[in-house]
């Protein structure tokens, strides 16, 4: 049933889109208009969060849960210094996170060797319905924190210019098809979700579980049911739901007045809408395809991901672009140096 309803909503949410389009639905990304569209996966730089005592492996992608996400699995390193330093969860951000590198990697294979070699941890990542993201992306870094005002070159330099930064980025994505360019800030909160986890070569080992902004209970109740099968304490547990219930984190905008003017104006534009289905149009398509063999697998286990990954229907899945990304930092460069190789 599950796969279903994951099915349903993706399935939707393209038709949605596509509804609100000034051209023929026909000519969406077929044929030559494909060159028009984002490619479905590009390499691009990870960040994997994990807890070596749970078996937990985290793939935090911007704007879908990512704080939130590596504040739990930084508690979940070591409860008790986390809580002895007086620490929040909810007071966690990426310039200030408790952990920092103690329990982070740039890929699997790096995640893996610093577990211990752990060959039954739980890969998984969060996912989150692409206009959502991007509304939530662009009100947060470019009207709420106003970050361009400290580089002018953030929110591709359009300030609050919703209309420009579109272009911008739609241009950006498409360029993105096989030269080297540096990745930016606002790369990172506004690529494809598919780009991301290393979802070319591993999509079929992951556990996805779905964000939503308009009703986040059943998200909150999956990722709690997701610990506490891999061994969280009910002490943890009680403070991880606490503290996802208690309060927002400072990048939260589901109920600010600015993300429901901004999506009234995204949602009822169709130039705007038609670029953000050509961004995400391959992906989504590729995404319920996958979803609909593999299954909505919350809580899959080693066993399970072995199986399918032995499968020769997913042998098609193993799909990989000739494309490399430089990070500005050296390590995010040797990260994507490393992507561009094992894709050749």
């Amino acid at each position: 049933l599950s796969s279903f309803l994951l099915l349903y909503f993706f399935l939707s949410s393209f038709f949605i889109l596509k509804s609100n389009l000034s051209f023929s639905h026909s000519s969406l990304c077929t044929h030559s208009d494909r060159v028009n569209c984002a490619l479905p996966f590009v390499p691009f730089k990870q960040r994997y969060r994990f807890s070596s005592r749970y078996s937990l492996l985290g793939c935090a992608i911007e704007k879908n849960f990512s704080t939130l996400l590596t504040a739990i699995l930084c508690f979940l390193h070591d409860e008790k210094k986390f809580l002895s330093r007086e620490r929040r969860l909810v007071k966690e951000d990426f310039h200030h996170r408790f952990c920092g590198p103690r329990n982070e990697a740039s890929s699997i294979e790096r995640a893996r060797v610093r577990m211990g070699g752990n060959e039954s941890l739980t890969l998984f990542a969060i996912t989150r319905e692409p206009v959502d993201r991007f509304i939530s992306g662009f009100v947060d870094k470019c009207i709420k924190e106003e970050t361009w005002r400290v580089s002018p070159n953030r929110c591709c330099g359009c300030k609050g210019d919703v209309d420009c930064f579109v272009d911008r980025m739609y241009n950006r994505i498409i360029r993105s098809r096989g030269e080297k360019q540096r990745t930016s800030f606002d790369d990172d909160h506004f690529f494809p979700q598919s780009w991301r986890c290393e979802f070319s070569s591993h999509l079929r080992e992951y556990s996805i579980l779905h964000f939503s902004s308009d009703d986040s209970s059943d998200f909150y109740t999956k990722l709690l049911k997701l610990l506490h099968d891999h061994g969280v304490p009910p002490s943890s547990l009680s403070l991880i739901e606490s503290s996802l219930h208690s309060s927002r984190t400072d990048h939260s905008t589901i109920q600010s007045e600015e993300r429901r003017n901004f999506e009234r104006t995204i949602r009822d534009s169709p130039r705007i809408m038609e670029k953000i289905t050509r961004i995400m149009a391959f992906a989504l398509i590729l995404l319920v395809l996958v979803l609909a063999y593999i299954g909505y697998r919350v809580y899959s286990s080693p066993t399970q991901a072995k199986a399918d990954a032995d499968d020769p229907r997913y042998q098609t899945l193993r799909i990989s672009e000739n494309v490399a990304f430089e990070d500005n930092t050296k390590s995010g460069s040797k990260a994507a140096k490393s992507a561009s190789k094992s894709s050749k």
